[in-house]
């Protein structure tokens, strides 16, 4: 009875996880959580981990927030597209705090039809197994006007989902008026994200960054402006990570 059970619980998974796509991938719809199975017979890549695929809907372009719960297994969710022959990720993400596991996954996917991107769904290290579910949602972005900066600012701020998206990364934007031969001394901490920080001159152009300059998580900018004009700080995550951090403008007294 229990086999017979069993059986009919596989026979049914399609019809639970959705519509299936034109190369047999489940198509998840926005909003809604599907439900799978994570087991060995599964297909598996180059280094033999077992994992399920889904797409999401073909006319979707934007920014997705994906989520992955198991409570059987520690969850690795990947989005990536295939290259000659081989699955490539460009994003991918085993562990967030705040979901209904420690061990749950979540990650943001810039959505573009054309590439026919996939996601899969595996176990870390491909040791595990087990029922899981998964879902994804549009997620809104801004370009809001960066906020004015003078020397001497400090500035007490969070990085969150809802803050400006460029380049695969949440940011906090911030302008400055600055004159030729000036030395900007820029300080970023964070005690909750790897913080990554970058400096764009009056042509919008990166002129300077640092991801650890001040430790492992912290970073630091000292540079001669070229030119005078309006220039730009933008505060992000070296990985998609949120939380409040501390941004000064020197001059400044340390603390």
């Amino acid at each position: 009875m229990r086999a017979w059970i069993a059986g009919l619980v596989l026979a049914l998974l399609p019809a639970l996880t959705g519509p299936k796509g034109a190369s047999g991938q489940v198509v998840l719809n926005p909003g809604e959580w599907s439900q799978g199975i994570l087991e060995s017979t599964d297909p598996c890549d180059r280094e033999g981990t077992f994992y399920d695929l889904y797409r999401l809907p073909a006319d979707f372009q934007g920014l997705a927030r994906v989520t992955l719960e198991s409570g059987d297994f520690d969850a690795m969710l990947q989005w990536g597209v295939m290259g000659g022959g081989r699955f490539l990720p460009v994003a991918r993400n085993d562990d967030v705090e705040g979901l209904a596991h420690p061990t749950d996954s979540r990650l943001y996917a810039v959505v573009i039809p054309s590439e026919r991107a996939e996601l899969r769904v595996a176990s870390w290290m491909g040791e595990g197994s087990g029922r899981y579910r998964i879902r994804w949602d549009p997620v809104p972005t801004t370009s809001a006007a960066p906020e004015d900066l003078d020397f001497g600012a400090d500035v007490r701020g969070v990085l969150e989902e809802g803050d400006a998206f460029a380049d695969g990364s949440f940011e906090d934007r911030f302008r400055f008026q600055g004159e030729a031969g000036d030395v900007v001394r820029v300080i970023l901490e964070s005690d909750d994200f790897d913080v990554f920080l970058e400096l764009w001159d009056p042509e919008g152009r990166m002129i300077a960054s640092d991801d650890d300059g001040l430790g492992v998580s912290n970073a630091w900018l000292e540079v001669e402006l070229p030119v005078s004009g309006e220039y730009e700080l933008r505060v992000r995550s070296y990985m998609l990570e949120f939380g409040e951090y501390r941004l000064r403008l020197g001059p400044f007294e340390s603390t």
